[in-house]
């Protein structure tokens, strides 16, 4: 896991060139904080899928520039694959809760691990 903050161009070229797995958070939000935990499960698990954290409120310019127009509250997970967009999702999950809504993603990295 890792996580972006000055580098508008890095998530660009990240999300358009690998699959990959963006998370808006924010410090104050306690569903985050839950889901930062499935993060680092999901890391340890599907390590060669980065996740990139972006801060609503800290990476502000890059959630803007880079982020998707209809994320409206926090935490949402949105996962790319191939540079397209192929799942959203709001809300804080457990390990399990992710793996079905990212079956996709997971399974190409489940295969090739």
């Amino acid at each position: 896991m890792f996580y972006v903050t000055n580098s508008r161009q890095e998530l660009k070229d990240l999300r358009a060139s690998t699959d990959c797995i963006v998370v808006y958070s924010a410090d104050w939000c306690r569903p985050c904080a839950l889901l930062l935990k499935t993060l680092e499960e999901v890391s340890d698990k599907y390590t060669s899928i980065p996740i990139v954290v972006l801060n609503v409120e800290k990476d502000l310019d890059q959630v803007i520039e880079n982020g998707v127009p209809d994320v409206t509250g926090v935490p949402t997970t949105v996962a790319y694959t191939d540079g397209e967009e192929i799942k959203k999702v709001s809300g804080p999950m457990d390990l399990r809760r992710m793996e079905k809504n990212f079956e996709k993603l997971f399974n190409k990295y489940s295969r090739n691990s």
